[in-house]
């Protein structure tokens, strides 16, 4: 039996009120906290979920009170200023001091983005060889390193959350290098549908890499179509088929659609979450709910 989660985020306290009780209503057993989630929203929020109800959180949320409302975060990892990367690591660690306060057992970690050159976007790019990049993955490993300790102190795993995209670290390779490092601290990994098609990992559920799987504690579930990420599951061009495996072997799913979805695309989602537990017993392909 899969852990059902369903993202919850916003920036007006009612609405997002209204939306984490009917997701919780809706049978989804838990739900995650993510971005944009400004404090006073979470001051609210905090009040009404059940404890225990939030099964991972967004590495810098809830928002601090110096972010308006409506604004997003500048938080972001792999800053190689030291002044800045004390500002983030000041705010990641409020992070975790929510999820010990509230009994929140992971932390999700964003990836750091690199500048987006032309020559990262060329063919013969080789990442190994790009200075720059390499920079912001050790920046990214120092706030890890940095963070682990706490994280240990408040039993919260911090979950990595591979990139496939070039000007984005860590890869899947590099998270790999990452867990190896931090090998028997509190560091997991944790998937995104949207990155799968190209991340190129092995087939988990054959059990071709035990060591992934064992690491694997999630996996955000939407489609992306058009350029829109966080579309419902067959709303997109996500082969679904292709990525089933991988679903299979995740022990959590958590649903997490764009902001403004309505309470229906949750639904379907939920739909699509029950037939993923029962599937055809022949080769078809998942048949996805109606619009």
């Amino acid at each position: 039996m899969k852990t059902l989660a369903a993202s919850v985020r916003g920036t007006e306290s009612a609405s997002t009120l209204d939306r984490a009780r009917s997701l919780l209503e809706l049978g989804f057993d838990f739900v995650t906290l993510e971005e944009p989630l400004h404090a006073a929203v979470w001051e609210e929020l905090r009040g009404m979920l059940p404890r225990e109800s939030v099964v991972a959180v967004r590495l810098f949320v809830p928002y601090p009170k110096s972010v308006r409302p409506g604004s997003r975060s500048g938080f972001r990892l792999g800053l190689t200023d030291a002044g800045d990367r004390g500002e983030v690591l000041k705010q990641a660690k409020e992070t975790l001091r929510v999820a010990d306060d509230r009994s929140i057992p992971r932390v999700l970690v964003p990836v750091a983005s690199v500048d987006d050159e032309p020559h990262r976007r060329s063919p013969g790019y080789k990442r190994s060889q790009d200075p720059e990049t390499a920079k912001v993955f050790d920046s990214y490993r120092s706030t890890l390193y940095e963070l682990l300790s706490l994280a240990d102190r408040y039993d919260v795993t911090l979950c990595l959350t591979p990139t496939p995209r070039r000007n984005e670290v860590p890869s899947l390779g590099e998270a790999e290098a990452c867990l190896r490092e931090f090998d028997g601290g509190p560091v997991a990994l944790w998937l995104d549908t949207a990155r799968l098609p190209e991340l190129e990992l092995p087939d988990l559920e054959a059990g071709s890499d035990e060591g992934l799987r064992s690491a694997l504690h999630g996996i955000s579930v939407h489609d992306v179509g058009g350029g829109v990420e966080g579309l419902t599951p067959g709303r997109g061009d996500i082969d679904w088929k292709e990525v089933e495996g991988t679903l299979t072997a995740s022990p959590i799913w958590a649903l997490d659609l764009r902001a403004g979805a309505s309470l229906d695309e949750f639904t379907r989602g939920r739909e699509f979450f029950e037939q993923l537990e029962s599937p055809p017993q022949d080769d078809q392909a998942l048949v996805l709910p109606p619009s």
